[in-house]
């Protein structure tokens, strides 16, 4: 199990490390524009989501791994659950901290 999630995160690493380097040249060629940038936009969200994807898989599997050395079967799926939740609210905090640097800031005229 754990080396076949390994390898799917990999492939997806991969296929988004490609699309990243597309965006890149796009981007050096003058392509995108503060109104039109939708690529970035879209291959930001891929490249998250496969890291968000990877760590609530990792934190399952290693979960799961430890509960069978303890002898204590498998872990509920609600810790789970609320550990994703606690990951997801994490990553939304970091977004909107770093999306808020972005924003020009306005002076007074």
């Amino acid at each position: 199990m754990f080396f076949t999630t390994t390898g799917f995160h990999g492939f997806h690493v991969f296929c988004g490390v490609i699309c990243i380097a597309f965006v890149t040249g796009k981007a050096f060629l003058g392509k995108y524009t503060q109104a039109h940038h939708q690529g970035i936009e879209t291959i930001g969200l891929y490249w998250h989501f496969v890291d968000l994807v990877w760590i609530v898989l990792f934190t399952i599997i290693v979960s799961d791994l430890e509960a069978k050395a303890k002898g204590e079967g498998r872990i509920p799926l609600a810790v789970i659950l609320s550990e994703a939740k606690d990951l997801r609210s994490l990553a939304q905090r970091r977004s909107s901290r770093d999306s808020s640097s972005l924003r020009p800031q306005m002076t007074g005229a």
